[in-house]
């Protein structure tokens, strides 16, 4: 029994490490850009409604 556990114990010391896992592939920068630049130009375009309403 101790003979059998250490083999099994020694082979898990031989054996490689698992690889890791991989990084995400996106980590949503992306999509905040995307939202920046929407929002960006909705408030340009208010900005230009109000300027010639003023007008």
């Amino acid at each position: 029994m101790f003979l059998q556990s250490f083999i099994v114990y020694a082979q898990s010391i031989m054996m490689p490490a698992p690889a890791p896992a991989p990084g995400p592939s996106s980590d949503g920068k992306i999509l905040d850009l995307g939202i920046a630049y929407v929002l960006m130009f909705g408030a340009l375009a208010v900005g230009i409604d109000v300027r010639e309403i003023q007008s």
